[in-house]
């Protein structure tokens, strides 16, 4: 018993935090941070994702990869909205697995347009996800 609710409150943390950096990303855009814009819509994505695998499956894999997270996902719920998501948005998922470093370490900064491009799909596939799972949307 201890580790489901144990479970649930990793989930809700992590449903928690997820919302926080989406909205951290759209006040970074706001004020001209594109860099740590979609580096925050990166982290949004990564962490709404995982908290859905561990309330669908009970864990989720120790990786960085939104791309692979979503197939994760889709392989669980056979859901296929996700299919079209990685199919629409295939260039704007890489980048935002590359914005994982490229923020921290270097490279080119984003320009403003391709972090509000990269912002958007991070917080429609958030919104995807909480609605698709609604108990996560009041924790």
């Amino acid at each position: 018993m201890c580790r489901a609710v144990a479970r649930i409150d990793r989930v809700k943390l992590l449903a928690k935090r997820a919302r926080a950096f989406l909205k951290y990303a759209l006040k970074a855009l706001e004020e001209g941070d594109s860099d740590f814009a979609v580096f925050s819509a990166e982290q949004a994505l990564q962490l709404m994702l995982k908290a859905v695998l561990l309330h669908l499956a009970g864990s989720y894999p120790e990786i960085h990869s939104v791309r692979n997270l979503l197939g994760l996902y889709h392989h669980i719920t056979s859901d296929e909205w996700v299919k079209d998501i990685a199919t629409r948005f295939r260039r704007e998922l890489a980048e935002l697995e590359e914005a994982y470093t490229r923020s921290r370490y270097g490279g080119a900064p984003y320009s403003e347009d391709e972090a509000r491009t990269l912002v958007e799909v991070a917080r429609r596939i958030v919104a995807l996800l909480e609605e698709k799972h609604r108990e996560l949307v009041d924790c």
